[in-house]
């Protein structure tokens, strides 16, 4: 039998703008062993409430009230994880709803047999725009592992499987052995994401990541 996995994302009412290409991907994937599972950090629960009742999934509002987005981040990813441990899920794949993914995404990640494999997508804009990838971390803290638009990650794109420092959160499967141990966080006064704390704690805890380079996810990252 399949391994049961659990796709999942925090969203917010401002990613609107790509719900409807986001979900018809989503809940058409070819790997049919799946729930879907959004957090939604959105003012109210109006939106968290249009999403149950248009696509049928599961949902959790998380109330973004006199929170930083660094806090807000944090506890809807950590909703996620949560219900991963909770459901008894095999794996955990995070595809954030701005993100558009083969249809494939699963079997070609899971392939790898690896605990952690994620896939890059492009961030910033224009001529701004690089992989979202980081080969390894300058320092030892999580505030020090700012993404570089590096030469050498451009090259690193040859179709392979390669051990990185961290893929962010767009598009990423992780084992139970791991979500089941690393949850996601931030920390008052520290200017670092979940993503930049979860590459963190995963070297700390000798989880190595990977990144599968023999594709791209595409990245609606418009800004409102």
């Amino acid at each position: 039998m399949n391994p049961k996995i659990l796709v999942c994302a925090p969203t917010s009412i401002k990613k609107s703008y790509s719900e409807t290409e986001y979900f018809s991907r989503i809940t058409n994937l070819t790997y049919k062993n799946i729930d879907i599972f959004i957090a939604d950090n959105s003012p109210d629960i109006s939106y968290s409430r249009h999403l149950q009742h248009t696509y049928g999934i599961k949902t959790k509002w998380i109330n973004p009230k006199n929170s930083s987005l660094h806090k807000i981040l944090a506890q809807s990813h950590e909703a996620c994880r949560q219900h991963a441990v909770g459901a008894g899920y095999d794996w955990m794949i995070h595809i954030e709803t701005d993100q558009i993914v083969p249809f494939n995404v699963i079997e070609l990640l899971l392939q790898h047999n690896k605990k952690i494999c994620g896939a890059s997508y492009f961030i910033e804009k224009g001529s701004k725009s690089f992989p979202m990838v980081q080969l390894e971390a300058h320092l030892s803290n999580a505030e020090s592992t700012p993404y570089h638009p590096e030469h050498r990650s451009l090259a690193l794109f040859d179709g392979k499987l390669h051990k990185v420092h961290s893929v962010g959160l767009g598009c990423i499967l992780i084992h139970k052995s791991v979500f089941s141990k690393i949850p996601f966080r931030y920390q008052p006064g520290v200017d670092a994401y979940p993503d930049s704390f979860f590459a963190h704690d995963c070297r700390e805890k000798d989880f190595d990541i990977w990144l599968d380079t023999s594709f791209f996810v595409t990245h609606r990252n418009q800004i409102q």
